[in-house]
């Protein structure tokens, strides 16, 4: 019966953890680099081109780090400004991309997302646009993604709130796909303890500055401990082994974590450092195992809708 009740319990937990996947399309598909092109003022400005692919985003070269670059390239509307040019290798080739966000004054703080490339031409070229994000955010990924935060009014936390009262509680992240030709939605693999790179980043960024609270993010020991205690109930301090990884300079690890109650349940957890980073990345839960139970549907990256049947 204990035995049940934990099973039970560990499937409530992997079902609570399966994020929608909204696939959005883009529009303006278009790639690669250009040659050194003239401004209306007769100077010629060279397409920028970095020695190999970099990650993260990258100083914007002149003109696209002035705002007044993108006025016209955008349509900037009344009651609308250009808030945040980043650039980055976000196609996977050494020249770089501009993410443009334009952000909206109305009482929802709607963003507007455009990518281009060719981005020192006076006609850069759109390869991607997400328009209409309220209380919107964005920004390039340490894994050259692009990840975007917005609130869902039709959400559990939002419904029935003003524009002005919206939290921030849908955030996505999208990569270049050659096949499509432009950036599509994917999936973050982390399932604790955080479900997308935007999450993970920004605690990445909290425990690098010493603030916060998760410092325990760091040990994989402490995040498995963690883990149960937050999903399962069990202890605080339930014991745990590394069956494998788990070091200062390892970049995955799996560990078993064994139930101090009575009926003896034991998990296996597997991690990954956020982004492969194996000096100071965050550890994340990618996998979740016990005896006698495994998921089968849906599968890893499937389209969902609510409701959702999950298959053991």
């Amino acid at each position: 019966m204990h035995t049940l009740k934990h099973a039970q319990c560990f499937l409530t937990v992997i079902s609570a953890v399966l994020a929608l996947t909204i696939v959005l399309t883009a529009c303006d598909p278009g790639r690669g680099g250009g040659s050194p092109t003239a401004t209306p003022n007769g100077h010629v400005y060279p397409i920028p081109t970095l020695p190999s692919v970099q990650l993260g985003s990258q100083p914007c070269p002149a003109p696209a780090n002035d705002p007044a670059h993108w006025n016209a390239v955008v349509d900037l509307r009344s009651g609308q400004t250009i808030e945040q040019i980043i650039c980055g290798n976000l196609i996977g080739i050494p020249t770089l991309q501009a993410v443009v966000t334009v952000r909206h004054a109305d009482s929802a703080r709607t963003l507007d997302v455009f990518i281009y490339n060719n981005i020192t031409d006076p006609n850069p070229t759109q390869l991607f646009s997400l328009p209409g994000l309220l209380h919107g955010d964005a920004n390039i990924s340490g894994y050259n993604t692009l990840l975007t935060g917005q609130a869902d009014p039709q959400s559990a936390l939002n419904k029935g709130l003003t524009t002005t009262e919206l939290a921030q509680d849908l955030f996505r992240e999208f990569k270049w796909s050659d096949s499509a030709g432009t950036l599509v939605q994917v999936v973050f693999q982390g399932i604790f303890p955080d479900l997308t790179r935007f999450q993970a980043e920004f605690e990445q960024r909290q425990v690098n500055q010493g603030q916060g609270y998760q410092q325990w993010r760091l040990d994989v020991v402490e995040s498995a401990q963690t883990f149960v205690h937050t999903f399962l109930n069990w202890a605080a301090d339930a014991p745990v082994t590394v069956l494998s990884g788990g070091g200062p300079h390892d970049y995955k690890a799996v560990v078993q974590v064994h139930d101090t109650a009575p009926g003896s349940a034991v998990i296996r957890i597997s991690f990954t450092r956020l982004e492969g980073n194996n000096n100071g990345g965050l550890w994340e839960a990618t996998g979740i195992e016990t005896a006698g139970m495994s998921i089968t549907s849906p599968q890893y990256g499937q389209l969902l809708t609510s409701p959702v049947t999950v298959g053991t």
